[in-house]
């Protein structure tokens, strides 16, 4: 049981990590038109949505039970040195690079201008996941402290979905406002999909109970389609009512997803031992692969003629990048000093 966990973490790990590389290839999505692309790029989008949740998944289906391991102490350096430390320097290092080459300016340089750039990740914005995850970070000490009482956790997620994604959902579906002041504080934000990782990653569920994940999985993402689509070609414009990393269409979908990594034999992969260890390296590039990939794609549009609304660019391309970013990460590990800030 231990080793087949292993394994369908490691795969999500690399899959979610190519569909964040996907979505970020996909950006013409942002800009609706009434054009065969646009549509394509939908597709896209709400099939690779998932990735990004399930990231917050994996950290609490991973450390919700560091106490096992080592004390809170420990838990804080290893958090700090595998992603506070690499954040922070890398954020400092696109900052310079890009505002030497023009692709990042200041309206007013000052280090109060400097610290809101880096707090904000404005110069790369896809940076914007590290702040989110150490919150999770600094809640998972108290959570920890819950990992053996199943009920309440599932107590904090139920409440979370309810108050904190489907009510505010529903009513923003109606063209109402939900009020704020009913959410479940305890489940804001990210941390509910945390928490919901850690059940999922310990809960034992039937084949019905998993049938039924993947059909309202399914069915959430073909509703977020047709209403995106509907909508926006009714208003003229991009409608992202259904959108959000913690909406009930992405919990479902990313519930979904999380489920069949979990319960699908992976022995053919266990089987081999070259296999087996290319998804494990793969897996350990996850996370350098987040930091680096969005400057490869930033280089090929500034120096190159490529087509960024065509579907090549789109599909191969992306391939072609999530490949070339596993490359750049496998040679700064071997330069010193360097490969510490590539975990």
């Amino acid at each position: 049981m231990k080793k087949k966990r292993i394994v369908y973490f490691e795969l999500l790990t690399i899959v979610a990590t190519f569909c964040v590389v996907w979505l970020h290839c996909n950006s013409i999505v942002h800009q609706f038109s009434d054009t065969t692309a646009w549509k394509q790029s939908l597709v896209v989008e709400v099939i690779a949505y998932w990735a990004v949740p399930v990231f917050f998944m994996m950290s609490g289906a991973t450390l919700m039970n560091y106490r096992d391991k080592y004390d809170t102490k420990s838990f804080f350096i290893k958090r700090i040195q595998k992603t506070v430390i690499p954040f922070i320097v890398w954020s400092i290092l696109i900052l310079i690079a890009y505002t030497y080459s023009g692709r990042f300016t200041f309206e007013t340089f000052s280090f109060r201008a400097v610290i809101d750039a880096l707090l904000f990740s404005k110069m790369m914005s896809i940076y914007w996941f590290f702040l989110p995850l150490f919150s999770v970070y600094l809640c998972i000490p108290v959570l920890s402290l819950l990992a053996k009482n199943r009920k309440i956790l599932w107590y904090i997620f139920g409440m979370s979905a309810v108050l904190n994604s489907l009510l505010p959902g529903l009513f923003e579906l109606m063209g109402e406002t939900w009020n704020s002041g009913l959410m479940f504080p305890m489940g804001v934000g990210n941390v509910i999909m945390a928490i919901l990782g850690y059940l999922l990653a310990t809960t034992e569920l039937s084949r019905k109970q998993r049938t039924l994940i993947y059909i309202v999985g399914i069915c959430a993402a073909a509703f977020r389609y047709i209403h995106t689509y509907v909508f926006s070609i009714k208003e003229g414009q991009l409608n992202k009512t259904t959108w959000g990393y913690t909406s009930v269409a992405t919990i479902c979908l990313a519930t979904a997803v999380f489920v069949f990594f979990k319960y699908t034999n992976w022995e053919f992969i266990t089987r081999h031992e070259k296999v087996r260890k290319a998804v494990a390296y793969l897996a350990t590039c996850g996370f350098g692969v987040y930091l680096v990939h969005v400057v490869v794609i930033h280089w090929l549009r500034d120096n190159t003629a490529v087509d960024v609304s065509g579907i090549m660019w789109r599909t191969v391309g992306a391939v072609g990048i999530f490949a070339v970013s596993v490359a750049i990460v496998s040679i700064l590990r071997k330069i010193p000093i360097i490969k510490h800030v590539i975990p």
